[in-house]
């Protein structure tokens, strides 16, 4: 997928989960700092928990945060459920897509 400012990824948070709250804050943190790297190629858009979208978009578990990109093209590409959500993890997979290793 070549990545172009038309993508959309989605970062699916609920800061006041009991459970999940404060990583949804840290995975936030983290593509605050990663995002304006790659900010020509795509934005970055937060929502609320949805389970019925974060489905359209290929995330089938509970668990928060969720991570998923979304393009006009139609192509979803869902960020792994058991990868590490900080920086450099971000950075990787962000720079994997862009070259279509992912």
């Amino acid at each position: 997928m070549e990545l172009s400012g038309r993508n959309m990824f989605i970062a699916f948070v609920d800061f006041t989960h009991p459970k999940y709250g404060q990583k949804c804050k840290e995975v936030i943190r983290a593509l605050n700092e990663v995002t304006p790297i790659f900010e020509m190629h795509f934005k970055v858009f937060y929502s609320d928990d949805d389970k019925v979208q974060r489905r359209l978009l290929g995330i089938t578990w509970d668990e928060l945060p969720a991570l998923a990109f979304n393009t006009l093209e139609q192509q979803i590409l869902t960020y792994p459920k058991d990868r590490a959500m900080d920086v450099d993890s971000l950075k990787t997979w962000f720079k994997n897509v862009g070259q279509g290793k992912v």
